[in-house]
């Protein structure tokens, strides 16, 4: 979780750590709170002194849920960033990851939404997609956005909202629908992803007898 830190900005919490856990060391929570804290976000963190693996003092569920209700979920938010490790985990919000540069290594995508502009930082991203609503601007007007501090696209909001923007060597510019056949949220891989959701197995009949032993 420390590793996709970042991805908290939009989301509040309320951590509570036993000092005395033998199970998670309290030390996670106390680095991971440090690393909010450095990046800005809202964490509100409760050590509880001699507590081990669970047994919270009394009205700790309490102050959670209060916390909890206290809060409500932005879908709009206009400062979004997002790590990821998979194209099978693509954004969040507004924001979309649609293809990296490079398997196997982290993408990175940070937007902000300044009125008609968006500001956009990426690494390891070779495609993007904004889904632009009057939540984010003003989708009759056009817009403007620059990535990595270069000029990317001007201009109307694309019917349905979605503004898709790959790089080749020329730069960045507008892009179509993505067809045929790459790594996407569906088929990102590795292969064990498969597994994660429901599958088909399909056999073939052709075989010697010992493959269709195996098969079946």
């Amino acid at each position: 979780s420390f590793h996709y830190a970042e991805n908290l900005r939009n989301v509040p919490a309320f951590c509570v750590h036993g000092s005395a856990d033998d199970i998670v060391p309290v030390g996670h929570s106390r680095t991971m709170v440090r690393r909010l804290r450095g990046l800005g976000y809202s964490i509100l963190y409760e050590e509880q002194e001699g507590v081990g693996h669970g047994g919270f003092s009394a009205g700790t569920e309490a102050r959670q849920r209060q916390f909890l209700l206290a809060h409500k979920r932005d879908p709009w938010p206009w400062h979004v960033t997002y790590r990821t490790s998979w194209p099978r985990y693509p954004g969040a919000y507004w924001v979309r990851i649609e293809r990296f540069d490079e398997i196997g290594k982290d993408a990175t995508i940070d937007v902000e939404a300044r009125r008609q502009t968006l500001v956009v930082q990426t690494s390891n991203v070779q495609r993007l997609a904004l889904h632009l609503t009057d939540a984010v601007v003003d989708a009759q007007r056009a817009v403007t956005v620059t990535i990595n501090g270069a000029a990317a696209y001007d201009g109307a909001v694309p019917p349905g909202g979605w503004l898709r923007l790959a790089h080749d060597e020329k730069g960045w510019q507008p892009a179509d629908v993505p067809h045929g056949l790459e790594k996407n949220a569906t088929v990102g891989g590795p292969v064990e992803h498969a597994f994660m959701g429901r599958f088909l197995l399909v056999v073939g009949t052709g075989g010697d007898a010992r493959t269709i032993q195996v098969n079946h």
